[in-house]
């Protein structure tokens, strides 16, 4: 019997080395499976020889070996074949590629071109990892390059800042871009001050519409289209002036226009005298060539605009009218000549004629008398052109 018994337990031993290397060699199985099962092998190897040791006869013996061997050729489970491990694996790693590039399309943060290159990406680590698993000559190699394809695929999916923090920041670049374009306009030497003004009013609308289109986005994509429109339009609103020099040779045509005008108002003045003409255009011309030094030395649009403003003002004023002349008084009347000798009268006679009725008119007195009138009526005259005089 104990013979017996040694003999089965040995022949037990032989077959459970045999089955443990059979499962080491086992292509189909993982390293964790070829432990599990080996461990199986051990315990039934176990249980196997003290059933041996626990039978009484001959049979028993037999009947505990076979049982024993049983169970210890069933611990070796083969996997399936690794083909069909394969094909599975490429097939997991297919449906991971797939379910990530659906997460990159549904991904507001990223723009059509981000989510363009980590769909490639994907493709990319989907192509290798099949590769890889293709490649592989067992059940552990096989899992390897599904797990090592699988997180090279969840990694091409790189979310991009939240929705939030971009539009944050595309705001601070627009308005850093609304300052800059500002200061380029003050800096402007082509531009008047009012130019200026409207120009950098226009500026900080831009950039309001702008910032509002942001907040409104939906995605990157949104925030970015918005960026790009606001800046377009806040570069647009700097709108420099002709170049100065242009400006200068605008402005001196305008003072040659305006001295040529004044110079014909000036000849064609009846009441000036050619020695007043010929002044006073010398004196445009002065005021003309004054202006045109002033335009030369302008450093920017509003001093050119002054210079012009101030040149016709001072041309315009060269030409003074001429005045109407005052007409000539009346002559004076001569003295009135009285002859200082006494006219000689006859007394009156106090004794009348009872046949004349009627008084005598041809009496010498009476002559007396026309000349006292006539030196009244002199003398009035004489007062009367002496206001006409004053009236002049």
């Amino acid at each position: 019997m104990s013979d017996q018994q040694s003999a089965r337990k040995k022949a037990l031993d032989e077959e459970a080395a045999k089955v443990k290397q059979a499962i080491l060699d086992d292509p189909t199985l993982t390293t964790a499976e070829k432990q599990q099962q080996t461990a199986d092998v051990d315990k039934a190897l176990k249980d196997g020889k003290a059933a041996i040791d626990a039978a009484t006869n001959a049979d028993d013996i037999n009947k505990a070996f076979d049982t024993g061997k049983t169970n210890i050729d069933n611990a070796h489970q083969p996997g399936k074949t690794i083909d069909e491990q394969k094909a599975a694996q490429k097939q997991s790693l297919n449906e991971e590629a797939a379910k990530v590039k659906q997460d990159i399309q549904n991904d507001p943060t990223l723009t059509a071109a981000e989510k363009k290159q980590q769909t490639e990406n994907v493709d990319k680590a989907l192509k290798d990892g099949t590769a890889a698993i293709d490649a592989a000559t067992n059940a552990d190699e096989a899992n390897q390059a599904f797990a090592t394809g699988k997180i090279n695929i969840d990694k091409a999916h790189q979310p991009g800042k939240t929705l939030d923090d971009q539009k944050t920041a595309q705001k601070q670049s627009l308005a850093d871009e609304a300052a800059k374009v500002k200061e380029e306009i003050q800096a402007d030497p082509t531009l008047t001050t009012a130019e200026k003004q409207q120009q950098s009013e226009n500026v900080d609308k831009a950039l309001v519409d702008g910032q509002k289109a942001i907040d409104q986005a939906q995605d990157a994509d949104s925030v970015n289209t918005a960026f790009a429109t606001g800046k377009a339009n806040i570069d647009a609103q700097h709108q420099p002036g002709k170049s100065l020099a242009d400006q200068r040779l605008a402005a001196a045509a305008e003072i040659d226009k305006e001295a040529a005008k004044v110079k014909q108002q000036i000849d064609n003045d009846p009441l000036l005298t050619d020695t007043q003409k010929a002044e006073q255009k010398a004196n445009v011309d002065r005021e003309a060539a004054l202006a045109k030094e002033a335009l030369a030395q302008a450093t920017d649009a509003e001093a050119v605009n002054a210079a012009l403003a101030d040149g016709i003002k001072k041309i315009d004023a060269q030409y003074v009218p001429g005045k109407t002349p005052a007409p000539a008084p009346d002559p004076a009347p001569g003295p009135m000549t009285v002859d200082p000798r006494p006219t000689p009268t006859k007394p009156l006679s106090t004794t009348q004629t009872p046949t004349s009725p009627l008084p005598r008119t041809g009496d010498k007195p009476a002559t007396g008398l026309a000349a006292l009138g006539a030196f009244i009526l002199s003398m009035f005259g004489f007062a009367l052109t002496g206001k006409k005089r004053k009236r002049s």
